[in-house]
C-alpha cells in the first residue's frame, strides 16, 4: 500500500466528484441536518472599513465561514465580522448589501 501526503479535499474537484459520487439519499440528508439547519439561520455581517461598506452573509457562506472569512490569518485592517447574529438583529444595520454567493435575505427564519 502507497502512502502519500495528500489531504482528501486539498482538490476542490475532488472533493466535488466525491460528492457526486454520494448516493442521492446521502446528499439529502446532509442538506436537512440540523446543523447545516443552524447555519441557515445563523447570519454574519462583514463590515470593510476601506471599501466603507457592510455585507451580510449566512454563517456557512464560503466568503464567511462562521465569522472567519477566507483569509487564516485576519489583519483587522480592511475590517471586522460581527456575529452570529439573528435575522432581526441583521435588519439594525444600515447600509447592509447582501451576499451574492449565499442570498442571506432569501432565507426565511
Amino acid at each position: 500500500m502507497k502512502l502519500t501526503n495528500e489531504r482528501p479535499f486539498a482538490d476542490p474537484d475532488k472533493a466535488a466528484r466525491r460528492l457526486i459520487a454520494m448516493p442521492l439519499e446521502a446528499q439529502e440528508a446532509l442538506r436537512q441536518s440540523p446543523a447545516r439547519e443552524q447555519a441557515m439561520t445563523e447570519f454574519y455581517i462583514y463590515e470593510n472599513w476601506v471599501k466603507k461598506a457592510k455585507s451580510v452573509h449566512l454563517a456557512d457562506c464560503s466568503y464567511c465561514n462562521h465569522g472567519k472569512g477566507q483569509h487564516l490569518n485576519l489583519s483587522g485592517l480592511n475590517g471586522k465580522w460581527r456575529g452570529p447574529m439573528s435575522k432581526d438583529e441583521v435588519h439594525i444595520f444600515q447600509n447592509l448589501k447582501a451576499c451574492k454567493n449565499c442570498k442571506p435575505l432569501e432565507v426565511r427564519a
